[in-house]
């Protein structure tokens, strides 16, 4: 992320995008064109790589929590498998 990034929030950062943009069409409209639509395809890019990250992320902290919680679960079937059958033997 660069300083900008971190700095302003997303829609002043959107805003500044798109009034950029249009002053680059006014003075060069067929190449503000072009750079305009690779400037997207980074950004649509981008965005799918982040939102795959965070996808493998959020799995990961869940498995992990359930996992956990699986464990927690098993215990007390345990104990209570104990105590239920303790006079049994």
């Amino acid at each position: 992320m660069s300083y900008f990034e971190n700095t302003y929030p997303q829609n002043v950062l959107q805003f500044l995008r798109v009034f950029v943009a249009l002053e680059l069409v006014n003075i060069f409209p067929l190449q503000a064109h072009e750079e305009a639509k690779k400037r997207l395809q980074v950004e649509e890019k981008n965005k799918q790589e982040l939102v795959s990250d965070l996808r493998k992320k959020s799995r990961i902290e869940y498995l992990e929590k359930r996992q956990a919680d699986k464990l927690v679960a098993l215990r007390d079937d345990l104990a209570d498998e104990q105590d239920l059958y303790s006079d049994v033997r």
